[in-house]
């Protein structure tokens, strides 16, 4: 967190997001995924059938990156804020991972930071961002945020909402 200066920064963007924020960080995906079975054989046509046991661990720990700790409210200042992840070995989860889960931002206090719908933002976008619904910004893996207000110290929270459960192997 960071001082505030002169009372118009916003003071710790960025912190929290360790273990999800709050709880366990990963809610009932606290235990090993797997799709299991290691064989092989020859289907109809002859061709070989391979199958393999895969393991995929849950993320445990979320870090929120952002290219600056204090943002001023009275500039009209974009920031963006993303998650990156990695599992209770310390193994970072791959960009794909990290996008195919959906987010709860949170800001303590709430009022002193605001989402910015990625149409709102005037910058060439991603082809994620770029089709991404504004109602979805909000659950997205990066966000753009603008200070609304000043507070010398500002929490920034990501947690993982609930997802699907994953589908058995070879449906």
């Amino acid at each position: 967190g960071g001082d505030g200066g002169d009372g118009g920064g916003v003071g710790g963007v960025g912190g929290g997001g360790g273990g999800g924020g709050g709880g366990d960080g990963h809610g009932d995906r606290g235990t090993r995924r797997s799709a299991e079975g290691l064989s092989s054989g020859l289907d109809d046509d002859d061709s070989v059938i391979l199958a393999c046991e895969v393991h995929v661990a849950p993320m445990s720990t979320l870090h929120i990156r952002t290219t600056t700790r204090m943002m001023r409210a009275q500039e009209d200042e974009l920031q963006w804020l993303e998650v990156d992840a990695d599992d209770e070995n310390g193994n970072a989860f791959s960009a794909e991972a990290i996008r195919a889960q959906r987010y709860k931002w949170t800001f303590k206090p709430p009022t002193v930071m605001q989402i910015v719908p990625p149409s709102d933002t005037r910058q060439l976008l991603d082809g994620t961002l770029a089709e991404l619904a504004d109602a979805d910004a909000h659950r997205h893996y990066k966000i753009a945020v603008r200070a609304t207000g000043p507070h010398p110290n500002l929490l920034v929270q990501a947690s993982l909402l609930d997802a699907p459960p994953p589908s058995p192997l070879g449906a």
